[in-house]
Parts: structure tokens; C-alpha cells; sequence
């Protein structure tokens, strides 16, 4: 670049000013372009966890949510919920027990919140 540069000055009337803009831009440039191709990484998971997601969207579930036929519908309903010596664990990792005889009991008209960190199955 320096060279070329001098070359710009000597023979075709260039401004020594512009010639070290240009290189101090060219090398700015290829400084980010450089740390933007250390982020493709991120990009490329994010799209194979967009593309999943999307599948789990457009997934036709096995109960035809639509279907009014063989149920009831309730006036009102009222009353408390209750979970005694409830364990789960997610079907993709059924050796790791997230709930171990979890009981819980909500009276009727109370507002409760699950609190915990992001990403501990709260979900």
C-alpha cells in the first residue's frame, strides 16, 4: 500500500493525505470484517435453533384442538389446585429428575408465581 501509494504522489498528482485515509479505512475495514466473520459461528446456531423452533410451531398436534365433540363445557369452574408427590423430568432426559415428590396446593382466588433463574424449567 505504501508503495503504491508513493507511486500515487510521485507520477499521478495524489494527495499524500487521501493515500493515508484510504489505507487507515482499508485496514479499519478488514479489522471488522475480520470480527464479523468471528461471529458466523453464533449466526449459524441461531438458524439451526430458528429452524427447530419453527418445526415445533408448525407441528400438527395429535388432539384436534377444534374438536367440541365428547366434552363438556362448564359454566364455571372453582376450586383449588393440588399436586401431592409430583416427579417429572422431561422426556428427552428421563434420568434427570427436574421435580422429586414436589407438593403444592393453591386455594382457590390465590396468584402464585414460579421464580427462578432463566433456563431452569420453568417453562
Amino acid at each position: 500500500m505504501s508503495w503504491y501509494g508513493s507511486r500515487l504522489v510521485m507520477y499521478h498528482g495524489g494527495k499524500g493525505g487521501t493515500i493515508f485515509a484510504v489505507g487507515a479505512f482499508i485496514t479499519i475495514g478488514g479489522l471488522a470484517l475480520g470480527s464479523g466473520f468471528l461471529n458466523l459461528r453464533y449466526f449459524y446456531e441461531a438458524s439451526s435453533v430458528g429452524e427447530r423452533m419453527m418445526e415445533v410451531i408448525n407441528r400438527v398436534p395429535a388432539i384436534d384442538l377444534d374438536c367440541m365433540e365428547g366434552g363438556e363445557i362448564l359454566a364455571s369452574v372453582s376450586g383449588d389446585v393440588e399436586f401431592k408427590n409430583l416427579i417429572f423430568s422431561y422426556p428427552s432426559r428421563p434420568d434427570n429428575v427436574i421435580l422429586q415428590e414436589f407438593s403444592l396446593k393453591i386455594p382457590t382466588g390465590k396468584t402464585i408465581a414460579l421464580v427462578g433463574a432463566s433456563s431452569s424449567g420453568k417453562g
